[in-house]
Formats: structure tokens, sequence, C-alpha cells
């Protein structure tokens, strides 16, 4: 149990740490090819009447298709990385490497990448789920003011409480399609390694000088 959540703290850092970086280079796109600068940013973030964040959004937007191009790359980025994990996330999560032996950290890294990276952007893509999910409370009067919704976990219980588990039950839906995903993928790469996870061993080639030489001591007994 140690050893799995060891593992898990060590995965988790490495892919917080990947986010990080992707959020660093993503600002320092924004900065260098949009309007904004730092003082600017800082100057609209401070601005208690809700103005700056729309003036913030419409000096990005007007720089054209290069805030779309910056998402894009760092949301590509940050689901190649993830897809290229999960086979890795899963040989720590059953304690062992495809090939039986006891897990090591990063074996199974890039498995199946391709079909992985599907398996992410699909899982993700059922966040798009989120707007009919919205525009159904909305409509049945449930929540009337999304931007007074609850945001601390006492206060779940409050207005809106059936949106967010709505909300927490989709993003629990993605993690367990890249959990399966993971899975069959592990499953795989083991079946490749033979039965129990170890390489089949090669069939005997019985000679023909073997089976003379049995026959002839044979005869002699």
């Amino acid at each position: 149990m140690a050893g799995c959540s060891g593992a898990a703290a060590g995965y988790g850092l490495l892919e917080s740490l990947f986010f990080l970086v992707v959020c660093v280079l993503l600002l320092a796109g924004m900065l260098v090819g949009t309007p904004l600068t730092v003082a600017t940013m800082t100057a609209l973030a401070a601005d208690e009447t809700g103005g700056g964040f729309e003036q913030m959004m419409t000096q990005l937007f007007d720089s054209g298709g290069l805030l779309i191009v910056f998402g894009a790359v760092a949301a590509l980025s940050y689901c190649a990385f993830r897809a290229a994990l999960l086979p890795a996330l899963a040989g720590a999560a059953i304690g062992r490497d495809p090939n039986g032996q006891q897990h090591t950290p990063l074996v199974g890294l890039g498995s199946g990448f391709g079909s992985m990276f599907v398996v992410v952007l699909l899982s993700f893509a059922v966040y798009i789920l989120i707007v009919p999910i919205m525009a159904w409370f909305a409509f049945t009067g449930s929540v009337d003011d999304f931007s007074e919704m609850p945001t601390e976990l006492g206060a779940l219980f409050g207005a809106g409480w059936e949106l967010l588990v709505a909300i927490q039950l989709l993003f629990l839906w993605s993690t367990g399609i890249q959990a399966a995903g993971a899975t069959l993928q592990y499953l795989a790469d083991r079946e490749q390694e033979g039965p129990e996870g170890r390489p089949e061993p090669a069939p005997a080639s019985i000679e023909a000088t073997d089976i003379r030489a049995l026959r002839k001591s044979r005869s002699q007994m």
C-alpha cells in the first residue's frame, strides 16, 4: 500500500510539473503574441468592477487566431503527456509491470500512444456535456444565477448543489474512461509478454539425431 501511495504521489507530482510548464509557456506565448503585458494583466485583474476581465479578453481576441493556436497547442500537449503516462499509471496501480516484475517507475510510458491519445481526447470531450447540463438546470429553474453558485464544500447543499454533483459525476466519468483505456493497454502489453506476464519460452526442438540416439539406447537395453 505504501508503495502504491508513493508511486501515485510521484506520478501526480510529475503530471503537475508538466501542467505547470505548459501553463507558463502558454502565458509566455500570450505575452509575446498578444498586446497584453504583465502590467496590463495585473491592473486588469485588480479591477473590482468586473470590466477589467472583459477588457482583457477583448484584447486577447483582438490578436486574431494566436489565442486559439496557443490554447490548442497547450491542450494537445497536455493530452499527449497524459496519454503517454496512463499505461505507466496502470502498472503502478497493479504493482507489476507487464513482464510480471515489480513495478519500475515509468515502465510502460508511451505504450500504445496512438490509441491512448484518442482515449484521452474522447474523455475530455465529455466535458462538452457541461453545456446542456447547465442549460437544463437553468431551464428547470434549479439555478437562476450561476454567479451565485456555492464554491465551498460547506455551502454545497445551498442553491445549485445538484449542478455541482452532476458536474463532479461528469469528471468521474471522464477519469473512468481514461482508467479503463489504461487498463486495457496494460493487459494488451501483458498479453504480448506471454501468460502470467512473462515471456513465453521458445518451444524445444527435437533434433533427428536425438531421436536416433534414443532408439539406439533402447535397443541396447
